[in-house]
């Protein structure tokens, strides 16, 4: 079937008078009609009863105390019961046997009056109906309109706004993909779970493991508005092509991830140095530690600078070790990070073991420095062009 919107991983009952721009002529909304709901309704019970279920359906058989979809619904109700749009859509719906179709009501999607998302069976179908190559193609073109073809430009989109978010990595927006529908599930269901589950007075600002749509969609907006009209530039493109592919890199090889976070810092802060004046390697490393030691302490000034110079040297070092294929060089990295680290301290052996522990926390430090470039980018454009070409 078509529809006209792409799922997201979030839950959360919205206005549908209430309709906010996300960028473009995108919104955030739910599905609204009965076929809509029933689709998301089916995609949602495939994706919970594929392979190993996520969770029962109901309490029926299993055992009392056993968590079920149902009872995280009740749990979401009950502890956002202040939420009038929530006590609506609940009270509403309170009719309702079946679970699924309640969760699709308040499914968020990402939707907009000229996009039409095609699933793949409509696609596959399609493939296999016509075994003419050219055919394909043909079809293909004229059967899906012309937005589907920006379908990647606003994946990257929403990856480099999860990315941003603090906490982002497990705050990926849009999972819609059929080949990927286990993973999919793991960051629905779990997230569903876990926020149907955060009480108010337990609730910190701002400390969301999986985020609360709610809560989380204003600095979405935020953080589009900064964006503005940048969402067309070859350059924003580029990056959120690049954000998308670390983020799926940073569970499946994180030495690879860390390769393309640097490589993101040095498209953004650093040009090609003369070859004929300079040993490159050593000029795009003096670049990197010096312009990103400069934009770290404008962004805070109480910064150690010895300590920062020191910290960006061994991340330099062990990315070009890693690019080169230097084990034992990255070998000596790690274990002179964890001293750096000081992870054999009472207060982190709990925390850190081993010397590629070190590295797991230089990546995480990498991906602040990467949001406090992209930040500076946003703010004040004009000033990262000229620290690029300092």
């Amino acid at each position: 079937m078509k529809h006209k919107f792409m799922m997201t991983s979030f839950m959360y009952p919205l206005d549908e008078n209430n309709r906010t721009r996300i960028f473009g002529n995108l919104y955030f909304d739910n599905p609204r009609t009965t076929e809509e709901i029933n689709y998301v309704a089916e995609y949602l019970k495939k994706a919970n009863l594929s392979e190993r279920p996520s969770f029962p359906d109901r309490p029926g058989l299993i055992p009392e105390g056993f968590i079920t979809l149902m009872t995280i619904y009740d749990e979401f109700y009950k502890n956002n019961i202040d939420d009038i749009v929530v006590r609506d859509f609940c009270e509403k719906n309170r009719r309702y046997k079946n679970i699924y179709k309640k969760l699709a009501k308040m499914m968020v999607v990402i939707r907009s009056d000229n996009l039409v998302v095609e699933s793949e069976n409509d696609i596959y179908f399609t493939l296999m109906k016509n075994q003419d190559e050219d055919k394909i193609q043909l079809i293909k073109e004229k059967n899906v309109p012309s937005i589907i073809h920006d379908e990647d430009k606003i994946n990257g989109y929403f990856s480099f706004v999860a990315f941003m978010l603090d906490g982002g990595l497990n705050n990926n927006i849009i999972k819609n993909e059929l080949n990927k529908i286990n993973y999919w599930k793991q960051e629905v269901f779990v997230r569903w779970l876990v926020m149907s589950h955060i009480k108010k007075s337990h609730r910190a600002k701002d400390s969301y493991p999986y985020g609360v749509f709610n809560l989380i969609e204003p600095r979405i907006i935020r953080l589009s508005n900064a964006v503005g009209e940048r969402y067309d530039d070859k350059k924003f493109l580029f990056m959120c092509k690049k954000i998308n592919y670390i983020l799926d890199l940073y569970n499946i090889d994180i030495e690879m991830c860390f390769v393309e976070l640097i490589g993101l810092l040095e498209m953004l802060i650093t040009h090609n140095p003369d070859n004929g004046r300079f040993n490159v390697e050593d000029s795009i490393t003096k670049q990197f530690v010096g312009k990103l030691t400069l934009i770290l302490y404008e962004n805070d000034k109480k910064i150690v600078q010895e300590k920062v110079e020191k910290e960006l040297k061994f991340a330099y070092g062990i990315r070009s070790a890693i690019a080169h294929g230097d084990f034992n060089e990255l070998e000596k990295g790690f274990k002179k990070l964890f001293n750096f680290y000081d992870l054999k301290s009472e207060k982190n052996r709990a925390f850190y073991k081993g010397d590629k522990s070190a590295f797991t926390k230089l990546v995480d430090q990498t991906i602040r420095w990467v949001r406090i470039v992209i930040n500076l980018y946003l703010k004040d454009e004009k000033r990262l062009d000229i620290i690029k070409k300092m």
